[in-house]
């Protein structure tokens, strides 16, 4: 098993649910910064016409990366996000970075 196959269930269960529907209005949230079996289920969903959109995060790096530059980021996305009549339904992020290994 690996991460980009968890994701896919995860990505499956939201469609099989009801939780995402055809018409794609929802988007997902997540870093510039996800491994691309990180985003690609998103992208599937997005083809497949049940999400609107990804939107991503830029991280800060080096010194500025701390846990409140992250939410603080992550927060002012949220905003924009609402600001611009985008409903946010997923927000998809790893533990550790794979560009860095920042966790």
């Amino acid at each position: 098993s690996s991460t980009t196959e968890a994701l896919n269930l995860v990505g499956e269960g939201l469609v099989s649910s009801g939780y995402f529907k055809p018409g794609g209005e929802d988007w997902v949230l997540t870093s510039d910064q996800e491994h691309d079996g990180g985003v690609s289920v998103w992208r599937h969903w997005i083809d497949a016409g049940f999400l609107g959109g990804i939107d991503k995060v830029a991280l800060p790096v080096g010194a500025d990366f701390t846990a409140a530059s992250v939410v603080k980021a992550f927060r002012t996305a949220l905003e924009d996000a609402k600001a611009a009549g985008r409903k946010v339904a997923v927000i998809s992020v790893s533990h550790v970075l794979t560009t860095t290994g920042a966790r």
